[in-house]
């Protein structure tokens, strides 16, 4: 593999350090093959210690090992001038941010999500009388398209887009439903509410949340988590909560299927 591809690929698990001289050498080969240790820790600000650690990450033994790999890509001819380029995107550090951010949650949401919750919610959801789904604004959304799968595997679900009208059938529930709530933080008062008359009913209550100490999980039989982060983007921040209701979603969806397949 050429040093170029190399650190293409190790972009999205560098240090902001790594990532300033990253660029630097995908931006400047021709200069950086021809500069020592302590110029090139001179035009990125680092240290000749970090120029040697990034050498030694990408899997060489030092620095003029990683220029030879270097100059001999820049030398090689290519099919097209922009085929040892890296794509723009790909060196825009807010593209490698949000890639950082969205491999964190995947790898946060299995580790909060509990096995036996999930187990639980499976049957309760498979016995079922009646499916109910419940959310606000964009997790009614969520809903919807969580309404829309079960369809596929057989299961029928209510939900109403408007959670003030999913708490007035609130009358219809009893102790063989199950009522899915989602919502991002486990605070909307309508959907506490919900979670509180369903309860009465001994309605089997499945909360779909990130925070363990909300009124919502308080008020749930099950709790399937997201993670509970706080992001400075809040754009950004709302997608990666999507992203892992979306999962869950996902999960229950091939699990359900697994309990279909063992009957």
């Amino acid at each position: 593999m050429s040093a170029i591809s190399k650190i293409n690929n190790l972009l999205p698990y560098l240090t902001d350090t790594g990532l300033v001289i990253a660029h630097y050498v995908l931006e400047n080969p021709e200069k950086a093959i021809h500069m020592t240790v302590k110029e090139l820790a001179w035009e990125t600000k680092t240290s000749p210690a970090a120029i040697i650690r990034f050498s030694k990450r990408l899997g060489y033994e030092g620095f003029p090992s990683f220029k030879m790999d270097l100059a001999v890509d820049i030398n090689t001819p290519s099919e097209t001038p922009m085929e040892n380029k890296t794509p723009d995107f790909q060196t825009n550090p807010f593209f490698n941010h949000a890639q950082t951010l969205f491999t964190n949650s995947l790898v946060q949401s299995f580790q909060v999500l509990h096995k036996q919750q999930y187990q639980q919610a499976l049957h309760k959801i498979q016995e079922a009388s009646n499916l109910y789904l419940a959310g606000s604004g964009s997790t009614s959304s969520l809903c919807e398209h969580l309404r829309i799968k079960l369809s596929h595997v057989g299961i029928l679900a209510n939900h109403h887009p408007d959670p003030t009208q999913a708490f007035a059938q609130c009358r219809l529930l009893h102790q063989d439903d199950v009522i899915i709530i989602m919502d991002i933080d486990g605070q909307h008062p309508v959907l506490v509410d919900l979670a509180k008359q369903a309860r009465l009913t001994h309605t089997t209550v499945i909360a779909i949340t990130q925070d363990r100490d909300s009124f919502l999980t308080k008020n749930s039989d099950n709790l399937l988590a997201i993670p509970n982060q706080v992001y400075d983007d809040v754009i950004l921040g709302e997608i990666i909560y999507h992203q892992a209701i979306l999962r869950i979603i996902d999960l229950l969806l091939l699990g359900l299927k697994e309990l279909q397949n063992q009957t």
